[in-house]
């Protein structure tokens, strides 16, 4: 078989073509045969012979987007290319949560969470990050709804979105805890509001009166929002050190607050960081880690104690 399809492989490869590939191996044989190398008898015997193909298992690929990730970093670690990494005899150690990775990947299954289908048909997608809070370790990570190649594209790691509400409580809640002196029980007046001719809307334009701060950022309430983030100020530097952690927002001058130079009012709606969920659920495990924003089943605590942030998210190790 091996000597008959030599002259073309594409043609008479047995996974593709079997009866061409048959024809071609009965061929080589009466060849070899009419040239002294088998007896009639043998050769006869051999195109008798059923071709049987010993197909190779694909391996289980287990928790693809993480492994991606994974091994993504390792290859950019070390430097070499991703053959190498698999062949090289390398170990590498993560932070992996098994029960995390596999109810995250069970949850972007269940069609009951998600809208309909674009106009396209193109799916609504997801991407999904969990890191421990005290260490910032990554847990479980989905980069999308499916895995269906190595390598595929993760949108926890790679997808480039404004933040939109997930900045709130770095750039809005953790300041007003931190330098206004507001508590968690602290009520905001939720309605229509004119800011100097720009007048955010509540999602579904629901507003709900006086609120306390814990619901607005449970809720992810805008018009609060918007009030508190006027009252921190948006071009002093008040927003929580952690945000240093976006590469498109560290200054290019001598001051490293020189990025927040933004709108008052749609800085929440304008912000000019683009980063995918993964450096955003870093920055919000650095402000828990500080004691300076938690967040927890809606609940919102805060700790005046001030500690170091960690300057990089925590990955792979690899030796």
């Amino acid at each position: 078989m091996l000597a008959a399809i030599l002259k073309s492989p594409s043609n008479y490869a047995p996974h593709l073509h079997p009866e061409k590939a048959l024809n071609r191996r009965n061929l080589v044989l009466s060849q070899m045969a009419a040239n002294g190398f088998l007896s009639e008898d043998e050769a006869a015997k051999a195109q008798k012979e059923a071709v049987v193909l010993a197909e190779q298992e694909e391996q289980e690929y287990l928790y693809g987007f993480y492994t991606d990730m994974v091994l993504t970093d390792a290859c950019e670690a070390l430097g070499i290319g991703y053959t190498e990494l698999l062949t090289g005899g390398y170990e590498i150690h993560t932070n992996l949560d098994p029960e995390v990775q596999t109810h995250l990947e069970q949850t972007a299954k269940d069609t009951s969470l998600f809208p309909g289908n674009a106009a396209d048909g193109s799916n609504c997608e997801c991407a999904m990050v969990v890191l421990s809070a005290d260490s910032g370790e990554i847990l479980g990570l989905l980069g999308g709804r499916e895995h269906t190649t190595r390598l595929a594209f993760n949108r926890a790691t790679s997808m480039r979105r404004q933040p939109g509400s997930a900045i709130k409580p770095v750039l809005v809640y953790a300041p007003t805890l931190e330098y206004l002196g507001y508590d968690t029980t602290t009520t905001l007046l939720d309605e229509p509001t004119d800011f100097s001719g720009y007048m955010p809307r509540n999602s579904g334009s629901n507003y709900r009166g006086w609120v306390t701060l814990r619901d607005c950022v449970a809720n992810s309430i805008n018009i609060p929002a918007v009030k508190l983030l006027q009252e921190v100020g948006s071009t002093e530097p008040r927003a929580m050190p952690a945000l240093w952690a976006f590469p498109s927002m560290r200054g290019t001058t001598a001051s490293p607050w020189r990025w927040v130079a933004l709108p008052r009012v749609s800085a929440l709606w304008s912000f000019p960081g683009h980063t995918s969920p993964l450096p955003r659920a870093g920055i919000i495990q650095r402000l828990q880690r500080s004691r300076k924003l938690w967040i927890a089943k809606g609940m919102l605590f805060t700790r005046r104690k001030r500690r170091k942030m960690p300057c990089s998210l925590p990955r792979a190790h690899t030796s």
